[in-house]
């Protein structure tokens, strides 16, 4: 059989089949920012697993479970700051706090942003009651409902390089500021102003690629 002037084209092919995704881990915000982590190599690959409602109702935390059968990168998991798997990036919600809040454990889907960094997670506290209607229903059934609906919903979340641990909600105030010097951008967000992590992930991707 003859290839002919493709045949570096195969090849490629053939060699990059089911390649092994890139696997960084970072142990600090400050690594995160600037891109210098530790490169993990074959075997020792992490397996991203995306927890389930009942999941997350029963033992609450971020929606994504880390994981690798090699013991000593499970330790790392689950102290590291983030991990990024080829262009995916996760950050850990076990140290994280939202006005002295804890998010649980797990890791969250972020993207980076300049100097910030920006997670997806539930609603807490005072963001969380943005997202439900006053309930007549008293008592604990009551609280179980509200509950129940704040776990269908994704807001963001932004750490800034200058304020540490220090984090914020993204709301639509906060993300017109961002947008506001792309004016495509900015007239598309402000038509809706929403604030679910589903309308605001696709304008917070086009800003990484912008800056």
């Amino acid at each position: 059989m003859r290839f002919g002037r493709y045949w570096w084209v195969i090849l490629f092919a053939v060699l990059t089949v089911d390649a092994p995704a890139q696997t960084v881990i970072f142990s600090s915000l400050t690594e995160v920012l600037n891109g210098v982590g530790d490169t993990i190599v074959l075997p020792h690959e992490v397996i991203v697993h995306r927890r389930t409602r009942n999941q997350q109702l029963l033992a609450g935390g971020a929606d994504y479970r880390l994981m690798s059968e090699a013991r000593s990168v499970s330790r790392r998991i689950q102290s590291a700051y983030a991990i990024q798997i080829d262009t995916a990036l996760y950050v850990n919600c076990r140290r994280l706090r939202y006005n002295r809040m804890r998010f649980g454990g797990y890791y969250a889907p972020a993207i980076r942003v300049g100097s910030s960094i920006f997670f997806s997670a539930i609603p807490l506290g005072n963001v969380a009651d943005r997202f439900t209607s006053p309930t007549h229903t008293l008592g604990e059934l009551g609280n179980a409902i509200t509950s129940s609906a704040v776990f269908n919903v994704r807001v963001y979340y932004e750490i800034h390089r200058e304020s540490g641990d220090n984090i914020s909600f993204v709301n639509h105030t906060r993300m017109r500021t961002l947008l506001q010097p792309h004016g495509d951008l900015f007239d598309s967000y402000t038509a809706s102003d929403r604030e679910e992590a589903d309308s605001l992930t696709s304008y917070l991707l086009e800003l990484a690629v912008r800056q």
